[in-house]
């Protein structure tokens, strides 16, 4: 009876052991199924994270341009502002009136004699074929950037699509232009 249990050993011991490394194998190739779908989820929900990431950036740098040239324009308009009230103030004859140093500015309308002098008077804007009525107060141009934005599309892959913003020149000036681009003539 040894010889028996010693081949009943031998034999057990081989299907125990082949037994074993079929279910380590299946637990193992069960896992890895499982990593990966984790590991495929946390990518795609990475590269979503990544792509809002992205938009939310070109729109920052969008509104950011914006605002800068929003900042320019107000900036012109006051310049353009204090430039006429300066123009207004030096003028001879001129007809503003102040109440009070820190109070707004009130224009009355100038008399005929001050209207026959600024009639006599020649700008660049008045040409000889053109008939101009009188007018009260001075004619003001202001000459501002304009904010050029290019959009193109671009596919990551086929199922989902971007839409990129390059903002190269978000604030164009012209580099011959003058320092101030305002002009003021009376007609």
């Amino acid at each position: 009876m040894d010889i028996s249990v010693s081949f009943l050993k031998c034999e057990l011991a081989s299907t125990i052991d082949q037994a074993v490394r079929c279910a380590v194998e299946t637990v193992l190739k069960e896992t890895a199924r499982v990593v990966g779908i984790k590991l495929a989820a946390a990518r795609n929900a990475a590269a979503e994270s990544h792509r809002e990431n992205q938009t939310l950036r070109e729109r920052l740098e969008i509104s950011e341009s914006e605002l800068k040239a929003v900042r320019y324009y107000m900036t012109a308009a006051e310049k353009n502002i204090k430039q006429c009230l300066l123009l207004n103030r030096n003028q001879p004859g001129s007809n503003i009136v102040r109440s009070n140093a820190d109070d707004a500015l009130f224009v009355i309308p100038p008399t005929a004699q001050a209207q026959s002098r600024d009639s006599s008077r020649k700008s660049f804007r008045n040409s000889p074929g053109r008939v101009h009525g009188p007018k009260n107060l001075p004619s003001v141009g202001l000459c501002l950037p304009t904010v050029h934005v290019n959009r193109r599309k671009a596919r990551g892959d086929l199922t989902t699509s971007q839409t990129l913003v390059e903002n190269s020149s978000a604030l164009f000036k012209p580099e011959d232009e003058p320092e101030g681009p305002f002009y003021i003539t009376n007609e």
